[in-house]
């Protein structure tokens, strides 16, 4: 497992739409370097083109909250409702260090997505 340096913002990567997952046979050492890497940086989520990867998959781990005991992984992910009022909540993004926003987000999104054995959520 290994730490990769997280890209900021600027870096055209961030702003691309990534690569759809194919190819399953590879991705847990990529899974494990993004987890190594996120938790290197103090994050609690990290898409694999924040460290400059051009593939569809991001990770979080909120174990820290009463929400959740386990970390997740998201592949091939999209958006496909969103409905509620909108919140507004202090966020950083490891691509921005030391940068907290707030930012608008609707309060339910439905996300369509595989985990990492291939079957759709």
């Amino acid at each position: 497992m290994a730490v990769i340096d997280v890209v900021h913002y600027g870096n055209p990567i961030l702003r691309k739409v990534c690569n759809l997952v194919k190819d399953f046979s590879n991705l847990e050492p990529i899974i494990d370097d993004l987890f190594d890497s996120m938790y290197e940086a103090e994050g609690i989520g990290l898409a694999a083109n924040q460290v400059g990867i051009d593939m569809n998959l991001f990770i979080i781990d909120i174990t820290h909250t009463e929400e959740a005991n386990t970390t997740h992984t998201f592949i091939n992910s999209s958006i496909v409702s969103t409905n509620g009022n909108k919140e507004i909540f202090q966020e950083g993004c490891l691509s921005l260090p030391g940068i907290a926003l707030e930012i608008s987000r609707p309060k339910k999104v439905t996300l369509r997505y595989q985990t990492l054995d291939q079957e759709w959520h």
